[in-house]
């Protein structure tokens, strides 16, 4: 199998070498440069590569990584934050990147969740509380809620607003296994494998229905 081709990016040259080293060790990946975020989208533009994963700080990246897809469609662009809390995840994923980690997960871990990424097809974002969501619209009007039992779309609703098993088994009164038993259930009337797809899953069943009411 080809490797994947990479770009790094961090206005913190040694954060993104511990970054760069990590990559290097594993075979799937070919690291093409490091580079600041003032160099990323001509630089990208040039080599086009499989992968971006960019270190960012504060809000004002969003711009420049709306320039860096529409510069290059196909590319697969993983962010790293110091604190995803001070982000809005939602506006985030709309801009098209396939994965938010946390700054505090060690190098190698990094590149593993960036594998997962890649060879998964999924969408990897920190598990997000319910300022993220504010009032977000219950499952029930989701496409695909009429498959869940009662319990399951309870569940499935608290899992939306940020909650824990234990918080939500807590909350509901019930043993964490039960509750892990509703979301294995509900998970798989809803074709996806864990609690990141399924806030995918429902994140994008709402933005289907917002366009569909403009």
């Amino acid at each position: 199998m080809d490797r994947l081709r990479l770009i790094l990016c961090s206005d913190t040259p040694l954060y993104i070498q511990s970054l760069s080293v990590a990559f290097e060790e594993n075979h799937n990946f070919l690291v093409l440069d490091k580079l600041l975020p003032n160099e990323l989208i001509d630089q990208a533009g040039a080599m086009q590569p499989d992968i971006v994963v960019w270190k960012v700080n504060g809000a004002e990246f969003v711009p420049l990584l709306k320039e860096l897809i529409k510069h290059c469609p196909m590319l697969q662009t993983v962010i790293i934050v110091e604190n995803p809390a001070d982000y809005d995840l939602l506006t985030i994923l709309d801009c098209g990147i396939r994965g938010c980690l946390p700054m505090r997960l060690l190098p190698r871990q990094i590149v593993k969740a960036v594998e997962l990424i890649v060879s998964a097809g999924i969408v990897c974002i920190p598990r997000p509380g319910p300022e993220h969501y504010g009032n977000r619209p219950e499952v029930d009007e989701f496409s695909g809620a009429s498959l869940l039992t009662g319990r399951e779309r309870e569940v499935i609703n608290y899992l939306a607003q940020g909650y824990s098993n234990s918080e939500i088994a807590k909350t509901l009164c019930l043993s964490e296994s039960t509750i892990k038993s509703h979301l294995r259930s509900a998970f798989k009337k809803y074709n996806v494998r864990n609690r990141t797809e399924v806030l995918a899953f429902l994140y994008n069943q709402e933005k289907e229905k917002k366009r569909a009411n403009i």
